[in-house]
């Protein structure tokens, strides 16, 4: 499954080169402001634009430690720690914006069947990729481990129960596949209502932007190349606004015997996923959304994420372990290649524009 909130360099790079004339009113740069901290157990960088773009940052920054108040699997009375403590005893009456994500996983785990599961922390913890505990478990271990995880077994509020409960002892979620996605959508959409004009949010590598790129044309969003040292892009996509999400193998993991082993673990197998994938772009208007199915479309790989793709709006980037970079054929018209060691190939069942 996808990260936990761990601290990781932002995967993606942002290009923020200026043209000449603003889009704002009287052609005149607007007022801007950038921070970069830790938050939601990664490092953050935001920029943004427009009137008190400066006391919006701030303000920026608490929403997030709020929202890990409510995601961290690791702060102690967060509502996910809550769900963990009393797994397979009693519901858990949680905050309205955890009943959201809580409600996005589920709904993505079904459509993916299973290949993006929250209740997927048993392995992590199992494995400890990413931390120095890290190691490769016994077979006996990870059969054991994985009848833990189940997303079915997640069970929302109904008429009778007043919060979430997982079915048994033992379980115990892990949101650090969809929670930076949710926390980049809540605060884009704060910060619009608060007047702030345009904005970039990164958030470990999550990138969301929105509102009209200040030197004037689409914002431009570089994709690392998996194989290659930390910023060093094998291309770029262009979008007026939306998220540019990637999981890939290079984010966390450990080697033994010259085997790499990643973070992002297949439910099914209990082992980091064999797709034949280095990494996989979603590109989208949810970045909560890009983050789920950016972990569940790794874990499927190409040729089994027909029916998920078909299912919800989005652009996809698929880079092979054979070097290829497979696309959806929309985003085909908006990706730029610069490392031509790679060779661009449409999804198999699509057809270039």
């Amino acid at each position: 499954m996808r990260r936990r909130l761990h601290p990781l360099i932002a995967s993606i790079l942002v290009s923020l080169a200026f043209t000449a004339g603003f889009l704002f009113s009287h052609h005149r740069p607007p007022e801007a402001a950038e921070r970069h901290s830790f938050a939601l157990g990664t490092l953050v960088h935001l920029k943004l634009y427009g009137p008190g773009a400066e006391e919006a940052l701030d303000g920026a920054l608490d929403r997030l430690n709020e929202l890990e108040d409510a995601f961290s699997v690791h702060r102690v009375g967060s509502d996910v720690a809550r769900i963990n403590e009393f797994a397979g005893r009693e519901p858990v009456p949680v905050r309205p914006e955890t009943d959201r994500v809580l409600r996005l996983a589920r709904e993505v785990a079904r459509a993916s069947s299973g290949a993006f599961d929250p209740t997927v922390e048993p392995l992590v913890s199992l494995w400890g990729i990413g931390t120095p505990a890290a190691r490769i478990p016994g077979k006996e271990e990870i059969l054991r481990t994985r009848g833990l995880v189940g997303w079915r077994d997640l069970i929302p509020p109904d008429g009778t129960e007043k919060g979430w409960k997982l079915a048994r002892p033992g379980q115990a979620l892990d949101l650090g596949g969809i929670a930076k996605g949710y926390a980049g959508d809540d605060l884009a959409e704060r910060l619009r209502r608060r007047g702030i004009l345009a904005g970039l949010l990164d958030l470990g590598g999550n990138i969301l932007v929105f509102g009209p790129h200040p030197g004037g044309g689409n914002w431009t969003i570089g994709i690392q190349d998996p194989r290659k040292p930390r910023g060093t892009p094998l291309g770029s996509v262009t979008l007026e606004e939306g998220t540019v999400v990637t999981s890939g193998v290079y984010e966390r993991f450990f080697e033994q015997q010259g085997v790499r082993y990643h973070h992002l673990l297949d439910p099914a197998t209990g082992v980091p996923a064999r797709s034949g994938l280095l990494s996989v772009t979603v590109v989208a208007s949810s970045s909560a959304l890009a983050d789920a199915l950016s972990t569940a479309l790794f874990v499927l790989g190409p040729a089994r994420s027909r029916s998920l793709l078909a299912r919800y709006p989005a652009e996809v980037l698929f880079v092979t372990e054979d070097r290829k970079i497979l696309l959806t054929p929309s985003l085909r018209r908006r990706f730029r290649l610069t490392d031509r060691s790679f060779t661009l190939r449409d999804l198999p069942g699509e057809k270039a524009p």
